[in-house]
C-alpha cells in the first residue's frame, strides 16, 4: 500500500477513474472524494471511486498523504492559495491539468514549505466526460507527464511516479515549459485540426443524413477528437495560447505546401511519402500496449 489516505478533488472522468484504480489495486487504504456537488460525489462513491465524500476542502485534505486536483487548469491555479492551508505537513499535492506552466507557477507561490507539489498530466481521457464514464483501466498503457522544477522535492517525484506507474501509466519526465510545447503539438493542435475537419464537412451544405451515410472510416477517425468537451478545450486554448498558436502555424505551413503542390501539379507524392514515413517511424517507436484491460 503506497498511501494511507488519498484525497481527490473533482470526481469526474479522470478523478473517478483514478479513485477506482487506487482502490482496485490496493494502493491506498482510503480514498476521499472532495468537491462542490454532493450528489455527484455520492454518485462517485456508488460507482466505487471513493470510500468517503465531503464538500469541505479543509476536511477532505486534512489527513491526506496525497492530494490530486482534478479540475480545469484555471480553477486549480485559482484555488491553490485557498487550499494551501488545508494540506498537512509532508503531503504530496499533484494535479491532472492539460497544461503545466500556469499550475506549477501558482503552486510554487502558494504551497507552504513542508508540503510538496509535483505537476502531473496523464495523457488519458475519452470523448465523454463525467464520473459515469470513469473506469479503473483508463490510465493503462498511456503516458503520464511529471513536470518537476529545481524547487521540487525529488522523493515526492519518485513516489508520485510509482503511483502513476502502479495504475498503468508510462512516466515521462520533463519541465513545464517543454511539456506545454509538446502537448500543443501532439494533443492540442490535433484537436483543433479534428474540429476544423468536422466544420469542413458541416460547411458543405449537404443533408446531414446523406453525409453520415457516405463518410468513410477516415472521416470518423480524424474527426473523433472534435467530440471532446467544449468547455475543457476552451480552457486549454486559453491556458496554452502561445504554444498552440506556434503548432498551428507549423500545421498551416504544411497545409499551404500541400495546397500549392496540388494546385500547381507539383510533386505531392514526395510530400505524402515524407508524411507516411514520419508516421511509420513513430509507429515503430510506439511502446507496445500494456498487458491488461483494454483502454
Amino acid at each position: 500500500m503506497m498511501f494511507d489516505t488519498v484525497s481527490i478533488w473533482g470526481m469526474g472522468l479522470l478523478g473517478g477513474s483514478l479513485g477506482m484504480a487506487l482502490r482496485e489495486r490496493g494502493l491506498a487504504r482510503r480514498v476521499a472524494g472532495v468537491g462542490r456537488d454532493l450528489a455527484r460525489l455520492e454518485t462517485a462513491r456508488a460507482r466505487g471511486a471513493c470510500d468517503a465524500v465531503t464538500t469541505s476542502a479543509e476536511e477532505g485534505f486534512a489527513e491526506a498523504d496525497l492530494v490530486v486536483l482534478c479540475a480545469p487548469v484555471a480553477v486549480i491555479a485559482d484555488s491553490l492559495p485557498r487550499f494551501a492551508r488545508c494540506f498537512k505537513t509532508g503531503a504530496i499535492i499533484t494535479d491532472v491539468g492539460s497544461t503545466k506552466r500556469r499550475i506549477v507557477e501558482a503552486a510554487e507561490k502558494a504551497v507552504p514549505s513542508g508540503r510538496h507539489f509535483v505537476g502531473s498530466h496523464p495523457m488519458s481521457g475519452a470523448e465523454m466526460s463525467g464520473v459515469a464514464y470513469a473506469r479503473a483501466d483508463l490510465y493503462v498503457g498511456n503516458p503520464c507527464f511529471l513536470t518537476p522544477t529545481i524547487r521540487t522535492d525529488p522523493d515526492s517525484v519518485a513516489r508520485l511516479a510509482q503511483m502513476w506507474s502502479a495504475v498503468g501509466s508510462r512516466i515521462v519526465l520533463t519541465d513545464p515549459e517543454r511539456h506545454d510545447a509538446l502537448a500543443a503539438a501532439v494533443s492540442h493542435a490535433p484537436h483543433i485540426a479534428s474540429s476544423a475537419l468536422a466544420l469542413l464537412a458541416a460547411g458543405l451544405g449537404e443533408d446531414e443524413n446523406y453525409l453520415a451515410s457516405i463518410a468513410g472510416s477516415g472521416f470518423w477517425d480524424t474527426t473523433r477528437l472534435a467530440k471532446g468537451d467544449v468547455t475543457m478545450w476552451e480552457e486549454i486554448c486559453a491556458d496554452n495560447p502561445d504554444c498552440i498558436a506556434m503548432a498551428l502555424d507549423r500545421l498551416i505551413e504544411e497545409l499551404r505546401t500541400a495546397r500549392r503542390l496540388i494546385a500547381e501539379g507539383g510533386d505531392i507524392r514526395d510530400w505524402l511519402d515524407r508524411a507516411r514515413q514520419a508516421r511509420l517511424e513513430l509507429d515503430d517507436l510506439r511502446p507496445a500496449p500494456a498487458k491488461g484491460p483494454a483502454t
